[in-house]
C-alpha cells in the first residue's frame, strides 16, 4: 500500500517496559498469596499495580513519540487524488489509519 510503520526501540524503552512487566509479575504473586493464605490484605498487590500502570503510561508516552510512519509519495498523490483532498490530508488519514491498525495488531 506503501505504508508502513518503523519501530525503533532502545535498551531504556526496553528495560522500562521489562521493568513494568517485572511490577505486574510481583503484584500477581501478592494476589496469589493473598488468595491462598485466605488474607483480604490487598494493598501490596495494588501498590505494585499502580507503579506497573505509572511506568507503562512512561513507557507508552515514549513509545507514541518514537514511532515513524513511512508514507510513499505516489501512495499520497494517488489517494489526494481519488478523494479529492490536499496531500496533507490524504498523508494525515494514511498515517491515522496505518497506526489504528498497529495498534489493533493487524498492522
Amino acid at each position: 500500500m506503501g505504508v508502513s510503520v518503523v519501530n525503533v526501540v532502545n535498551e531504556e524503552f526496553e528495560r522500562r517496559v521489562k521493568g513494568a512487566i517485572t511490577f505486574i509479575d510481583v503484584a500477581i504473586a501478592h494476589l496469589k498469596s493473598a488468595l491462598t493464605s485466605g488474607a483480604t490484605n490487598v494493598e501490596s498487590a495494588l501498590a505494585w499495580l499502580l507503579d506497573a500502570r505509572s511506568e507503562l503510561q512512561a513507557v507508552l508516552d515514549v513509545a507514541t513519540r518514537n514511532v515513524v510512519v513511512l508514507v510513499d509519495s505516489a501512495t499520497v498523490a494517488r489517494l489526494a487524488r481519488k478523494a479529492r483532498v490536499r496531500q496533507k490530508e490524504a498523508v494525515e488519514v494514511l498515517v491515522a489509519k496505518c497506526i489504528e491498525e498497529y495498534m489493533s495488531g493487524h498492522g
